[in-house]
């Protein structure tokens, strides 16, 4: 899969979302409707070693122009 780092607007295949926290490649992507969290994860690269997806559910279905934060351990959602 090829995305479209910091990027603006919604085109009719594709979502736009945001990830930060405990993320390898915090940033905007697009990614095809329908994605959901795991791909946004892999498309930044992954967590860092210290991030936490315990309570994460991973296949959720991601929303344009949304940005979704995972966290680190020991630390509050």
């Amino acid at each position: 899969m090829h995305d479209i780092k910091n990027t603006g607007t919604k085109t009719s295949d594709y979502v736009t979302a945001g990830i930060c926290g405990c993320i390898k490649h915090r940033g905007v992507y697009y990614l095809p409707e329908g994605s959901d969290l795991s791909m946004l994860i892999q498309s930044a690269g992954g967590i860092k070693p210290n991030g936490d997806l315990r309570d994460i559910n991973t296949s959720i279905i991601i929303m344009h122009d949304s940005v979704y934060n995972i966290p680190c351990r020991n630390e509050t959602i």
